[in-house]
């Protein structure tokens, strides 16, 4: 896919996940899980799909599990690395989100590349908590606390607007 086509796809899919947020309702599923990857990442690509069945089984809405850059690093992540005061050295990685305002967050980095993680002892593989979390989901207070600092003030849906309004302002 070309850069311009990802661009499109991940600007397209920030627009939906602001109008998926809009429509949420308060008590909704406690988290957001915001993937960052490059098309290179095809085992950060396998840890989103396993996140999406857990999220699935667990009633979350599109607006909760969201990956960007799997056709390429678009200008629509890199805006959101910029507000969340991280680098493209952060990719690939997830971020999560507490649907608190301010939001809480967790970054946890995920393994570049291709490489056979199956044989990786479960210390390694960080992003297991997040899933116990979830497995866990009417335990709130285990993912909220979870948070290592604010890396925007404000809730998921402004850093989504004021990210969408920087791609059509620059």
């Amino acid at each position: 896919m070309s850069l311009d086509r990802a661009d499109q796809h991940d600007e397209d899919k920030l627009e939906r996940w602001r109008n998926a947020l809009l429509s949420e309702g308060p008590n909704d599923f406690p988290i957001h899980a915001l993937f960052l990857v490059s098309d290179q990442d095809q085992v950060a690509h396998d840890i989103f799909r396993e996140f999406r069945r857990h999220f699935e089984e667990s009633g979350a809405g599109f607006q909760h599990l969201v990956i960007l850059g799997q056709h390429g690093v678009s200008r629509s992540e890199i805006g959101l690395l910029s507000n969340l005061h991280l680098s493209l050295d952060s990719v690939p990685c997830l971020i999560v989100l507490s649907t608190a305002n301010p939001m809480l967050f967790d970054k946890v980095a995920l393994p570049p590349g291709s490489s056979d993680i199956q044989a990786d002892d479960e210390s390694s593989k960080p992003w297991l908590a997040v899933i116990a979390g979830i497995k866990c989901q009417g335990q709130r207070a285990r993912l909220d606390g979870m948070g290592s600092g604010d890396l925007f003030n404000g809730s998921v849906r402004e850093l989504i607007e004021r990210t969408l309004v920087d791609l059509k302002s620059g």
